[in-house]
């Protein structure tokens, strides 16, 4: 029989080995931490960090968990376009309005996102396009549990924004490529690696200028010089790198590099429709 434990267990939200426990809504564990955020009509309280016996805790998020599940609603609200209007909020802040307005639930340990602000407007954008550029360069992000709960922990190695990257590429049928650069060790944690190429074009073998060499998982790139080499500085370990030009079919490198490498890759051309 599952357990049915969503969010409480400190190791749920920070080992990317558990993220499967995540989804299959049930871990074992002795000691827990709740962070259910409890709402009343005129009060609103946060309770967080509280050791407490995990036992009566499993009925009541099973029945927590079915009776929410009979919810449904036809889009996500993590699709849903921001307005422009969170500009200058707190995370925080934007959550608690969300909440207000849709069925959706955040969970988050608070003082990990409690200095977290929109500094800019994300209009017209989905909420997850938002929520991957605040959390760029942290070892934050988030998991949709089902269409009304949205959990916030910390992924180290980026695991799950790297496999929502490749699962989207995948659904857009775009040419995503496999390669293993160097040997995981164990004593390359934390290392700068190199990785170089050049990119050409399909028909001719020509150079290509200007094409965006982009590791979508950490937010940073570079773009080809006039020789169609480029350079990317990065963490050792995996990552997912694009390559992308006008007119051009990207190409989606699921990567792992532990030294400095190289990767040449070819791009093909979009066929105008006339």
């Amino acid at each position: 029989m599952l357990n049915p434990t969503p969010l409480l267990s400190d190791e749920l939200f920070s080992t990317p080995s558990n993220f499967t426990a995540v989804k299959a809504y049930h871990t074992q564990f002795n000691r827990c931490i709740f962070m259910h955020r409890v709402h009343a009509d005129t009060d609103r309280m946060s309770l967080l960090y509280h050791d407490i016996d995990p036992r009566p805790l499993n009925i009541i998020f099973l029945a927590l968990f079915l009776f929410f599940s009979n919810f449904s609603f036809s889009q996500s609200p993590l699709d849903m376009t921001m307005s422009g209007a969170e500009k200058g909020k707190s995370l925080t802040q934007y959550f608690i309005e969300l909440e207000q307005k849709t069925p959706v639930r955040f969970y988050f340990v608070e003082n990990w996102v409690d200095k977290i602000f929109f500094t800019e407007s994300f209009e017209n954008k989905p909420l997850r396009v938002g929520l991957d550029e605040l959390f760029a360069g942290t070892d934050l992000t988030w998991t949709e549990i089902n269409p009304h709960t949205v959990v916030i922990i910390k992924d180290p190695t980026q695991a799950l924004q790297r496999n929502r990257i490749v699962s989207l590429a995948q659904r857009e049928q775009k040419k995503i490529d496999r390669l293993i650069i160097g040997k995981d060790d164990g004593k390359n944690a934390g290392a700068q690696v190199t990785l170089a190429g050049k990119v050409v074009e399909s028909k001719i073998n020509a150079v290509m200028a200007g094409v965006s060499v982009f590791a979508a998982d950490l937010q940073i790139g570079t773009i080809t010089n006039a020789d169609g080499l480029y350079e990317l500085r990065l963490p050792a370990g995996p990552h997912v790198v694009t390559f992308s030009h006008v007119n051009f079919d990207e190409r989606v490198n699921d990567l792992e590099i532990y030294e400095d490498g190289k990767l040449d890759v070819t791009l093909e051309e979009v066929p105008t429709v006339l």
